[in-house]
C-alpha cells in the first residue's frame, strides 16, 4: 500500500512539457525502509476566478526508488530538469510515516 504526501506543480525547463504535476508517493519497502516514487502528469492551469492547477493524464513514472531525489531524478530524465525555483504550486499532507525531506 502506498501513500500520497505532496503534489507540485513544476514550470517544465528543458523538456516537452510547459507544467508537470509531480505526485510525490511513498510505501514500506520492508517493515522499518520507506521507498519513494514519483508519478508526473501533464497539467494546465485554469482561471476560474482564481487560478487553479489540473492533473491530466499520466506522462511519467519513477521507479520506487530509497528517495525522494532518486525518484525526481528518474522523471528528470524523461521531462527535463525540475528546479525548487520552478514548483509554483505545492500542497504537503499529513502522513504518519516518517518521510525524509528532498533536497535539490
Amino acid at each position: 500500500m502506498s501513500v500520497t504526501y505532496k503534489d507540485a506543480v513544476y514550470r517544465g525547463h528543458n523538456g516537452p512539457y510547459d507544467l508537470i504535476w509531480c505526485e510525490y508517493r511513498a510505501r514500506f519497502h520492508t517493515f522499518t525502509e520507506l521507498r519513494y516514487e514519483i508519478r508526473a502528469y501533464e497539467a494546465s492551469l485554469e482561471f476560474i476566478p482564481q487560478p487553479v492547477y489540473r492533473k491530466g493524464k499520466i506522462i511519467g513514472e519513477s521507479a520506487w526508488k530509497k528517495t525522494p531525489q532518486k525518484a525526481r531524478q528518474d522523471i528528470e530524465d524523461e521531462l527535463g530538469e525540475l528546479k525548487k525555483e520552478n514548483i509554483l504550486y505545492e500542497d504537503t499532507f499529513s502522513v504518519t510515516l516518517p518521510i525524509i525531506d528532498e533536497e535539490f
